[in-house]
């Protein structure tokens, strides 16, 4: 599991260090969003121009299944 932790820290310290952690995580998730949706745009106006649709397809929803599984796995809690 790339973002998992089964870490719930073992006292408050510990605790508030990691859920730092987990908003800092947040943020930085949060700041690539914008780049991730304009990735998608340009595979799909790609796949509409390019003879290589398959393969863009292909990284396109590969690259919306890995972003989802991250975010889901951040909102575990």
């Amino acid at each position: 599991m790339l973002v998992g932790s089964e870490d719930y820290g073992r006292d408050l310290t510990g605790v508030q260090n990691l859920r730092k952690k987990h908003k800092r995580l947040e943020g930085e998730l949060a700041s690539h969003e914008p780049n991730i949706l304009q990735v998608q745009e340009l595979a799909s106006k790609l796949l509409q121009e390019s003879n290589l649709g398959s393969e863009i397809e292909k990284r396109q929803i590969q690259l919306a299944t890995n972003w989802q599984e991250l975010k889901d796995l951040t909102n575990e809690r």
